[in-house]
C-alpha cells in the first residue's frame, strides 16, 4: 500500500511528501502522538494525512488538534 502511495506521489515531483513509520508495538505509548506532532509542527504547509491504517487515526487526529492544525487561517 506504500509502495503505491509512493508510486502516486512520484507523479508530482514539486510536491513534498513526509512518511512517519511509527511502529505498531509503539502506538500505544504515552508519547505516540508524538511523532505526528512533529511532522505536522515541523510542515506547516501540510495539506493531507494519510494513516495506513484506520486505528493509527486515534493517535494522528490529537496530534492534529494539538498542535492546532485543523485550524484554517
Amino acid at each position: 500500500m506504500v509502495d503505491a502511495m509512493k508510486a502516486e506521489f512520484a507523479l508530482f515531483p514539486d510536491a513534498k511528501v513526509v512518511y512517519v513509520n511509527v511502529p505498531i508495538t509503539d502506538w500505544a505509548q504515552q508519547n505516540s502522538t508524538k511523532p505526528f506532532r512533529s511532522a505536522i509542527q515541523g510542515n506547516p504547509d501540510l495539506i493531507f494525512i494519510i494513516p495506513v491504517y484506520d486505528s493509527m487515526s486515534q493517535f494522528v487526529v490529537p496530534a492534529i488538534t494539538l498542535t492546532g492544525a485543523s485550524k484554517s487561517s
